[in-house]
């Protein structure tokens, strides 16, 4: 898909929803909960090949990030799930403004409630910068 017409796929996708906010929360929730698993396959994988590099003290100053970023992601799932509950029913967001702009639009159309067309099986090739 082109600049232009990702856009103008993500702007017919993504309209004005007025949803409950714990419905956000719940999205919130899981796209972190998500990102945490993630994370920990990023660190079991990287984590342990960085901590062996002793003479490089960087080395394992990424692996500790790397470990608290899991840490933090986790911290977060938890929060949201402990504050999710206590958010009134009568409480409502505008989710079309408030991801416009998101710029993954399947995370936007997710954070939306709708479903999603990404599968992390289907995603495109892997460039290392």
């Amino acid at each position: 898909m082109s600049g232009d017409s990702t856009a103008q796929y993500q702007s017919e996708a993504i309209s004005s929803v007025t949803r409950p906010l714990a419905e956000l929360f719940g999205a919130l929730e899981i796209e972190l909960s998500e990102l945490s698993v993630l994370s920990l396959g990023i660190q079991s994988v990287l984590g342990s090949a960085l901590a062996q590099n002793d003479h490089d003290p960087s080395a394992h100053q990424v692996a500790q990030s790397l470990d608290l970023i899991t840490q933090r992601l986790d911290g977060l799932c938890g929060f949201l799930a402990k504050l999710n509950p206590q958010v009134p029913d009568t409480w409502h967001l505008d989710f079309g403004t408030a991801t416009d702009g998101v710029t993954l639009s399947d995370l936007a159309r997710r954070l939306q409630g709708l479903p999603a067309d990404y599968h992390p099986s289907h995603a495109g090739s892997f460039e290392l910068f």
